[in-house]
């Protein structure tokens, strides 16, 4: 459905050795799942998805996600924001096709302004758009140009 919205054409949705998409004619693409939900999108340069049911964290997983650095350029430590960071990290991995093997290296490059939070990987910056809804977040990945992005219902 993104690529229909975004005028793109992707017929086949493949994965590399390291189980990343695998772009086609130039149209990359990223899909996330949970709970009965279903996100997908597709572009024109490299993007990643993730959605997340928000819900009760332990304290000690806040440190494993990122630094304290981080958690004091998003003004807090809370499940909503947690789940911000989370999603927006999984994002990024994503876009790079490197999975957890990139997470500890994704990190908040700003704060957090007008809803919109950016992060930096390997130098390269990631702005971040987020979608609530039904008790859960989605965080994609969001490159100057316009993408078309879902969430819909799997049942």
């Amino acid at each position: 459905m993104s690529a229909d919205r975004s005028g793109l054409v992707l017929r086949r949705l493949e994965k590399g050795d390291n189980f990343a998409p695998v772009p086609e004619n130039g149209v990359y693409w990223s899909l996330t799942h949970k709970s009965g939900w279903v996100g997908a999108v597709a572009a024109q340069q490299p993007v990643g998805i993730d959605l997340e049911r928000i819900k009760p964290v332990r304290r000690r997983l806040f440190a494993k996600v990122a630094p304290q650095e981080d958690w004091d350029l998003l003004r807090g430590a809370d499940e909503n924001t947690f789940f911000r960071l989370w999603t927006a990290k999984e994002a990024v991995v994503k876009a790079e096709g490197v999975g957890w093997a990139g997470f500890s290296r994704c990190r908040v490059a700003a704060p957090e302004t007008g809803g919109r939070l950016e992060l930096v990987y390997q130098k390269r910056r990631y702005p971040i758009a987020f979608k609530c809804f039904d008790g859960h977040i989605a965080a994609i990945t969001s490159r100057p140009e316009r993408v078309q992005w879902q969430i819909v219902s799997a049942w």
